[in-house]
This record gives structure tokens, C-alpha cells and sequence, in this order.
């Protein structure tokens, strides 16, 4: 029994000697463990924070590279995944961006700026039923409206219109009644056929809105757009009835009779509205800006457009006396009237209105040089590159100025200048090759000359200037074969050049070669319809060809579209033709 107690005592012994030096080793592996650890944390913050860094500066592949080494020491930290989802997509990698994005929600679902990214990707890849069921999660306590009309348009475009119609409804508690949600409502209510809940929804954005005239003239332009025009206009009527002199109910029913064609009664409307103070400048500019393309020769009615559209600039005139929208504008319409003179009135009032409107300026340097004002053109042009220094056009409009003034070595200081400042644009730079060269031969420098034209012309072989100015100096050496021979050459390159058709129907003229001439000044008319110096060319042709009938008629058009010439008139009164004087 003693020996037995003894034996069991000395097992015991062993066993609690052995367990010591275990619990002794557990202890010693704990604190290294710990210790470890401790250290392995560290590292990792460290790194985290240098990719941080990296990220903030924009060095994006530094900073993926110091997120992947975190990934490596923690493969499930959701904020690292989250960070490279980010740098994937801002570094173009679209499948690792989304598949981050889906690992940092996965590793915690209950994180809202994770599954916002996580929806966010879905949305910029149209995956939008993935897009709704992600917002569905955290849209409840959601606060921020723009989520909310995000998840909306998720909603909409996955199809689930019955639930995109009760967010708007949440939305509209905050909001109140808006046509972005109460239009946005009238569409989804037509898409779910129910058109009395669509009607519903209009009547409940006005009364919301106090029964106002902006209100209702809105629900106008909304059924307007839906080419509702009947409602629209029974709306509009009903406003004018309650609010005669709310300007804007004019405007849209000017409008609506536009879109019927009922363009007296359009222009009626239309100067009740613009003779309301009540309706902004800008809105009325804007108006003019957006009829004015409907002046242009050949447009249906023009001439009826631009009797009106006058009509109205000048009733808005004097409130638009300091606005140098309405005078680039006014200076824009001349133009299409083909009257440079007032254009250039309207324009250089319009930059000294508003001197850093470039548009402004190129506009008046355009319209004085087609007016030959060279000595304003080039004062002008000295003033907008003191401005606009970098633009090239500029220059190139200015040297143009100096070289008709005969100031050749300025006209070559800008035209210099100007070239050097062309990027990508051969056939801006063909043009200043073309000006020095043109310059040249004007002082009799012919090989110079020469040499610009053929710079040119390597530049971009279609600068028609260089052509039409070798054909003409050939023309007037009596090379009328060698002159025909540049200018077909140069329609290979241009071949709806208006210049060069001409031209070449005056060398065929000069050949008598009339019938040809006749096809020649046809082709230049296909790009300029109403050009009354051609169209006399043209009835020159024809007369010449034994089609006198034809040619007065001719003669009789291009009076109608404002060629002036005294010649012109002898012709068309005698029917008959007399050379050019």
C-alpha cells in the first residue's frame, strides 16, 4: 500500500513536473504569440497608412501595391478590399474592382459604404435589378434624397415601377410636390396604363404649388413634349384667361402654334411675351438664338422669319442695350441677311460690351473683312491677340487685314506669329502658307511666292485659294488651257469648291465653251443657291447658249437675291446680253 502511494507519488510527481513545464511552455509561447501579433498589427497599419498616402498623392499603382502586401498579412480585412476596389476602378480594372467591392460586402454586409460601392459598380455596368436589391438593404434609414432617387432610377430601370412610384412617394414627403418626382410619377402612372392616376398626379403637383401660373405653364411644357399639344394649349388658354399679363403663357403658346405651323398666330404670341418685362432677357435671346437658323435662304418661310424674328430684336432692344449676348447675337442675324455693314455695328458693340467674348471677335473681323473695312479689321485684330494671344485665327484675320493695307511686314510678323501657334490643323496652316505666298507675289516676289503656294499645297493639297490664284494669273497670261488644268486639279481635292466651280465657269466662258460654263456655275449654285453674282454668271450662260427665255429668268433671281449691279439691270431690262465692262 506504502509502495503503491509512493508509486503514485512519483507519477504524480512526473505528471505535475511535466504539466509545469507545459503550462510553463503555453506561458512562454503566449507571450511570443502575443508578441507577434503585436508586431504583425503594426507592420500592417503602417502599410495601410503609406498606401493611404499613396492613394490621397494619386500615385494609384504604388498604392495598390502596399494594399495588396495588407491583403497578404490580413486576407479579411474588408477595408483593405474596399480600398482596392477603389484603385481598380479609378486605374480602369473593372473586373478586380468589382470583384473587391463584392468581397469587402460579403466580409461585412452590414457596412453601408460597402455595399454602396458594391452598388455602384452594378449601376455604372447597367446591372440595375442588382443595384435595387443592394439599396433595398440600407434604404430604409436612409436620410440622403440623392440615394434615393438613385435606387429610384435603379428601381425604374430593373423594371419594378409599382415600388419605384412608392420611393417617389417617400421622396415627396420630404420634398413636396417637384416636377422632377410628380412628372417623373405621371410617366410611371402611363406606363402602368393607369392614365387616371397620371392625371392625378398633375393636378396634385399644381395644387401643391398654390394653383401658380409657373406651375401650370410647366404641366404645359410637360404635355407639350409628350405631344399632348390639346392639353397643353387648354392649359396654357386657362392661364392666359386667369393671368393676362403672364408673359411666359405666351411664349408657350407661341410655341405650340409653331409646332402647328401657324406661324402668324406663333409671332403674335411671341411679341406679347417679349414685350413683357416680366420675362427674362435671357429667355427671350434665347428664343431668338434658337428661330435665328430658320432665316437662312432657302428655309421655309424665311423671308416671312425674318421679317418677324426682326421685328422682334427690335422690340427688345432697348432693355437689351447693354447685353452683349443680344448685340453678338442681332450681329449674327445681319449676317444672314447678308448685310455686313449693321453686322459689324451689332458686333463691335458686342465686344466693347464684353471684351472676352472670342466668339465676338472673330465674328466682327469676319464681317469687316467681307466688307473690305481692312484698316478696323487689322486695328481690331491687334486688340482681340492682345486678349486672346494663343488663338491662331486671330493672327491669321490680322495679317490678312495688313496685307490688303499693304503693311506687308506686319501682315508677315502676324501671319509668322500666327503659324507657329497651329497644332494638328494642316488646313489652318495651309491657309497662313497660302497668305505669304499671296503676299509675295503682290510685292512681285513670284519665287517666293511660289515656294509658299507649294508649301500649301504639301500642307493640305485642299486649300482651294492657291488653285483659284495660279489659275487666275495663268488666265491673265493667256494660258486659259494651262488655267483650267490647275483648277480641275484643285476640284479632285475640293470638288464642291464654290470658288473653283466659278472660276472654272468663267475660264470656260473665256473659251466660249458656254454649255460646259453652264454645268460649271450650276455645280458652284448647288452650295450656294441664292448667290446673286453666280446666278448672273449663270444667265450670262445660258443667254450665250441661244436660252434667252431661261436667262432673263436667271438674270430676274439674281436681282431677287440682291445683286445690285448696274449691268446686271441693263441685261435683265433689255433681254439681252453685254459683256462684263
Amino acid at each position: 500500500m506504502i509502495y503503491k502511494l509512493r508509486h503514485i507519488a512519483h507519477h504524480t510527481f512526473f505528471v505535475l513536473l511535466i504539466f509545469g513545464f507545459g503550462l510553463s511552455a503555453c506561458k512562454n509561447a503566449e507571450e511570443v504569440s502575443q508578441g507577434n501579433i503585436y508586431t504583425q498589427r503594426k507592420a500592417f497599419k503602417t502599410i495601410f497608412h503609406e498606401a493611404n498616402l499613396e492613394k490621397m498623392i494619386g500615385h494609384y499603382e504604388n498604392a495598390i501595391t502596399l494594399f495588396e502586401r495588407c491583403r497578404s498579412m490580413e486576407a479579411n480585412n474588408p477595408a483593405v478590399h474596399f480600398a482596392l476596389s477603389d484603385l481598380y476602378e479609378k486605374t480602369g480594372n473593372e473586373e478586380k474592382a468589382l470583384f473587391f467591392a463584392q468581397s469587402a460586402y460579403e466580409l461585412r454586409p452590414e457596412n453601408k459604404w460597402y455595399t454602396l460601392r458594391l452598388a455602384h459598380i452594378y449601376y455604372a455596368r447597367n446591372d440595375f435589378a442588382k443595384t435595387a436589391d443592394l439599396y433595398q438593404t440600407i434604404i430604409e434609414a436612409e436620410k440622403n434624397i440623392e440615394l434615393k432617387y438613385t435606387y429610384t432610377e435603379a428601381l425604374i430601370r430593373s423594371g419594378r415601377i409599382d415600388q419605384a412610384i412608392a420611393m417617389l412617394n417617400e421622396i415627396e414627403v420630404e420634398t413636396g410636390p417637384t416636377p422632377e418626382v410628380s412628372f417623373t410619377k405621371y410617366d410611371l402612372h402611363l406606363e402602368n396604363g393607369d392614365k387616371e392616376a397620371a392625371e392625378n398626379e398633375l393636378i396634385h403637383f399644381i395644387e401643391g404649388n398654390g394653383n401658380q401660373p409657373e406651375a401650370k405653364i410647366m404641366v404645359a411644357e410637360l404635355y407639350l413634349q409628350r405631344n399632348n399639344m390639346i392639353a397643353s394649349e387648354k392649359l396654357v388658354q386657362e392661364v392666359i384667361a386667369e393671368s393676362p399679363n403672364y408673359g411666359q403663357a405666351y411664349l408657350m403658346l407661341a410655341d405650340i402654334h409653331l409646332r402647328q405651323d401657324r406661324l402668324n398666330a406663333a409671332f403674335q404670341n411671341l411679341q406679347v411675351g417679349f414685350k413683357n418685362q416680366d420675362v427674362e432677357l435671357e429667355r427671350k435671346t434665347a428664343i431668338l438664338g434658337g428661330m435665328l437658323p430658320f432665316t437662312e435662304t432657302g428655309q421655309r418661310d424665311f423671308k416671312l422669319m425674318r421679317k418677324e424674328i426682326g421685328n422682334l430684336f427690335s422690340i427688345i432692344s432697348d432693355m437689351a442695350k447693354n447685353n452683349s449676348d443680344y448685340h453678338e447675337l442681332y450681329g449674327n442675324y445681319w449676317v444672314v441677311l447678308n448685310d455686313h455693314d449693321q453686322a459689324v455695328l451689332e458686333y463691335q458693340q458686342a465686344v466693347d460690351l464684353n471684351p472676352n467674348s472670342f466668339d465676338a471677335w472673330l465674328y466682327l473681323l469676319e464681317s469687316q473683312k467681307n466688307i473690305k473695312d481692312y484698316k478696323r479689321m487689322q486695328e481690331n485684330g491687334e486688340e482681340a491677340i492682345s486678349l486672346f494671344p494663343a488663338q491662331p485665327i486671330l493672327y491669321l484675320m490680322t495679317g490678312i487685314a495688313a496685307k490688303e493695307n499693304k503693311a506687308y511686314n506686319l501682315a508677315e510678323e502676324w501671319l509668322f506669329l500666327g503659324k507657329d501657334l497651329v497644332v494638328k490643323d494642316p488646313p489652318l496652316q495651309s491657309e497662313f502658307l497660302y497668305h505669304l505666298g499671296d503676299m509675295n507675289f503682290r510685292q512681285g516676289n513670284d519665287s517666293e511666292g511660289d515656294f509658299y503656294f507649294n508649301q500649301a499645297l504639301d500642307t493640305y493639297e485642299g486649300t482651294v485659294h492657291v488653285y483659284a490664284d495660279r489659275a487666275q494669273l495663268l488666265a491673265e497670261d493667256n494660258q486659259l488651257d494651262e488655267g483650267m488644268n490647275i483648277i480641275k486639279k484643285g476640284l479632285t481635292f475640293s470638288p464642291k469648291s464654290i470658288l473653283l466651280n466659278q472660276q472654272l465657269g468663267e475660264l470656260l466662258m473665256k473659251q466660249k465653251k458656254y454649255s460646259e460654263a453652264k454645268d460649271a456655275f450650276l455645280k458652284a449654285l448647288a452650295n450656294d443657291t441664292f448667290n446673286g453674282a453666280i446666278l448672273e454668271q449663270l444667265g450670262d450662260a445660258l443667254f450665250l447658249s441661244g436660252k434667252t427665255e431661261d436667262a432673263v429668268e436667271i438674270w430676274e433671281e439674281a436681282i431677287k437675291n440682291g445683286n445690285e449691279s448696274p449691268l446686271l439691270k441693263r441685261k435683265f431690262d433689255d433681254k439681252k446680253y453685254y459683256p462684263p465692262q
